[in-house]
């Protein structure tokens, strides 16, 4: 994922998994949307941390997209997470 112009964080390995095995199951046309949605966000929460950042943006609009960004799948994200 990116962090600004400057900074990607290479995260290819460990989502391949999250791709081929998604524990919320998949959306449509192979999407594992909460998956990565969780994964995403626990990545940036973990680098936001170890470089002294107190919060996270994610951009997310409820309702934009029907599996993952609903107003009861959202705080699921925060908690797995960790964010």
């Amino acid at each position: 994922f990116w962090v600004n112009d400057d900074i990607l964080v290479f995260i290819v390995d460990e989502y391949k998994d999250v791709v081929i095995n998604p524990k919320h199951g998949y959306g449509a046309n192979l999407n594992p949307c909460l998956d990565c949605k969780i994964f995403m966000v626990e990545k940036a929460q973990a680098w936001a941390e170890a470089h002294g950042f107190d919060f996270i943006i994610t951009g997310e609009v409820v309702g934009q997209r029907p599996k993952s960004q609903r107003a009861d799948t959202l705080p699921l994200v925060a908690e797995k997470s960790g964010a």
